[in-house]
């Protein structure tokens, strides 16, 4: 029943610049009117830049007659530092009406504020991940079946693209056409905001057709927030962080092959032939253009999707190379 409990309960949190963690364990036994609580925890907040920490301790125990204290001892304690160092305690004992306490206040090592983190060049970062060929992509329509696999690039410098792909680049570093006030916990050295544009190749001027895309940022790292903001808004929030270049209204048009005579040779096998220069002479067959117009559009270029597409051209050629 509820005479008897033990409970243990912990927890582990991780933000941008802290990692929290604790425990607590509960004790509760009672017996003809006696009862007895008890409870061991710890709470620890760690800072990683600038580095610092701070962990809280409490215990204690009691015992109760009908809910009246007899005798109880309880701690409490805080250890934090490092620069500098401080530890910060109280010990009480009770016993009915008399109560002792004994508190603990010290503080030692050198009082030096943490250095801050150095600047950040957000430019150079965006221009380093922008030039990595893993963070672009060529990806084909909804549906729509690339007919060919390429090959591995190797050691991933080269990105090899459909050409009827749309061509996506995508960069993790910083939220586009936004003002930030930080990066992580480091000042900024340099540009504040960042954008992304498609210019022409060959020098002109005329900007290329491009979608934006977008990709979740914890802007709690690049604003400055206040406590209240950042526990109201979202840990993640879409914001633009590249662009995808491309049309539909490109068009692919296939060159004619040369003409050529399509023949096949005929060769029927008697069973226990010994070889196959022991068949029959061959019998040249030569396929009619009906034949040719009524098998040519099953087979697998007739039924790949670029051929079906409205995008594409093609004829069916009664005689091919």
């Amino acid at each position: 029943g509820d005479d008897l409990r033990l409970r243990c309960e912990s927890y582990l949190a991780l933000t941008s610049n802290t990692v929290q963690f604790g425990a607590r364990l509960d004790l509760h036994a009672a017996e003809s009117g006696f009862t007895v609580d008890g409870y061991l925890g710890f709470d620890a907040l760690f800072h990683l830049a600038p580095f610092a920490f701070e962990v809280d301790i409490g215990a204690g125990v009691a015992l109760r007659y009908h809910g009246h204290l007899l005798m109880g001892i309880f701690l409490e304690g805080t250890l934090s530092g490092p620069t500098p160092w401080q530890v910060r305690g109280k010990a009480t004992f009770k016993v009915l009406f008399f109560k002792v306490s004994v508190s603990i206040d010290h503080r030692f090592g050198a009082d030096e504020p943490p250095a801050l983190p150095e600047a950040v060049d957000v430019l150079g970062l965006l221009v380093a991940a922008l030039g990595d060929a893993r963070n672009w992509s060529g990806e084909l329509g909804g549906g729509e079946h690339g007919l060919v696999t390429f090959r591995d690039g190797g050691d991933g410098s080269t990105l090899r693209v459909h050409p009827r792909a749309e061509l996506r680049v995508r960069q993790r570093v910083v939220p586009l056409n936004l003002a930030i006030d930080r990066y992580g916990n480091a000042p900024l050295a340099g540009d504040r905001q960042f954008t992304l544009a498609a210019v022409g190749t060959g020098g002109g001027e005329t900007g290329l057709e491009a979608t934006v895309l977008e990709e979740a940022f914890a802007l709690g790292q690049y604003l400055a927030l206040s406590d209240d903001q950042k526990l109201s808004r979202p840990s993640f929030e879409a914001q633009q962080a590249g662009l995808g270049l491309g049309t539909d209204q490109v068009g692919y048009a296939y060159d004619a092959a040369t003409d050529g005579a399509l023949e096949y040779e005929t060769l029927q096998l008697v069973p226990g032939q010994a070889s196959l220069e022991e068949a029959p002479s061959a019998q040249r067959y030569v396929m009619t253009a009906v034949v040719l117009e009524g098998v040519v559009g099953t087979g697998a270029a007739g039924q790949a999707l670029l051929r079906r597409s409205g995008n594409a051209r093609y004829r069916t050629l009664q005689q091919v190379a």
